[in-house]
């Protein structure tokens, strides 16, 4: 008996290394797995899912990954927002609306800037002036894209009140409804819970069906427009237009830091909310692009994100890139 056990210990000692290394390998190629296994789920879920299953899917605290810039007090962001808007009193164009701005002059990596004088982003137009409209001939902005629900809030543009005449404007006319009043009504519990406007809680609208089909709709506008100056809009030029600038400007390849700043510099011009309460919107955003799709290459290419293709990625950086800062 002692002989056997013997004989199991001296085997046991000589198995020992090969079990280790195999226990090694073994939990080395898991979590990779795993990691595949739960993108697949992220990629697939909305597949499965009823709008009001994804609507009911929120978080109760907003994630980060600790980085430099998802941290910070309200000093930090005052003073932040401030030097950023300072930096680009040049891009704005408040006769057109308060919040008018051009999307140009943002770094975008590998020495290349996004252009100016091609995209605007800022708030409806139901209240421009004469003077205004002639602003926006000047800027050869010719097609107006209009992210606000059928039943607006605020007013109806000029060239909305007359779709089939000759128009104030004289602009092509595009609605890319980001949200219908079914959507609003389903997310109305989470915006009492959360305060503000839909991307508060953005973590599971931009998985939404009309959200993605309006932003996959302006990203074609901008691959097909052939000449003049695209100008984009919600109400007031916030959290839609806000959101689709921020997806504009990932597509391009421009930094968080740019992208939080373009976000922000809203506020500075309204002061209706902290910086910091605005950051804490576009980590929503972000920490939902993160939860439910990994990337946000992922949210812009796969087939329920926005459904861009990579050959169409690259075209618009080619359309709206340039070696120089305008």
């Amino acid at each position: 008996m002692n002989s056997f056990r013997k004989s199991l210990y001296v085997g046991a000692l000589l198995m020992a290394p090969f079990l280790l290394s195999a226990s090694v390998a073994s939990a080395n190629s898991k979590p990779a797995n795993n990691q595949q296994n739960v993108q697949v789920q992220r990629l697939g879920a909305s597949q499965h899912e009823s709008e009001q299953q994804i609507a009911n899917q929120q978080p109760q605290a907003v994630k980060n990954d600790n980085s430099p810039i998802e941290r910070g007090d309200s000093k930090y962001w005052i003073n932040r927002v401030n030097l950023a808007a300072y930096k680009r009193q040049n891009y704005r164009y408040p006769h057109i609306s308060w919040n008018g701005r051009d999307m140009g002059g943002y770094y975008a990596g590998h020495g290349m800037w996004t252009k100016t004088g091609v995209v605007y982003r800022g708030a409806n137009l139901h209240k421009i002036s004469k003077y205004g409209t002639q602003h926006l001939k000047d800027l050869g902005i010719n097609e107006v894209i209009d992210l606000r629900s059928y039943h607006h809030q605020g007013g109806a543009d000029p060239n909305e009140d007359h779709p089939n005449q000759p128009n104030p404007l004289g602009v092509k006319y595009v609605e890319a409804v980001v949200n219908t009043r079914a959507d609003k009504q389903k997310i109305a519990p989470f915006k009492r819970a959360y305060g503000g406007e839909i991307y508060k809680y953005a973590t599971s609208f931009l998985r939404w069906k009309h959200a993605r089909q309006a932003y996959h709709q302006v990203f074609m506008e901008l691959l097909n427009h052939k000449s003049g100056a695209i100008y984009f809009h919600c109400i007031n030029g916030d959290d839609r237009t806000g959101i689709m600038a921020a997806l504009y400007l990932s597509a391009l390849g421009v930094s968080k830091w740019h992208i939080y700043n373009d976000f922000m510099i809203t506020d500075y011009y309204d002061h209706k909310m902290s910086y910091r309460n605005k950051a804490a919107e576009m980590n929503r955003f972000f920490w939902g692009i993160r939860t439910w799709y990994g990337t946000m290459d992922n949210y812009l290419t796969s087939s329920n994100g926005l459904g861009l293709t990579h050959k169409q990625i690259k075209q618009l950086r080619s359309k709206y890139l340039v070696n120089y800062k305008g």
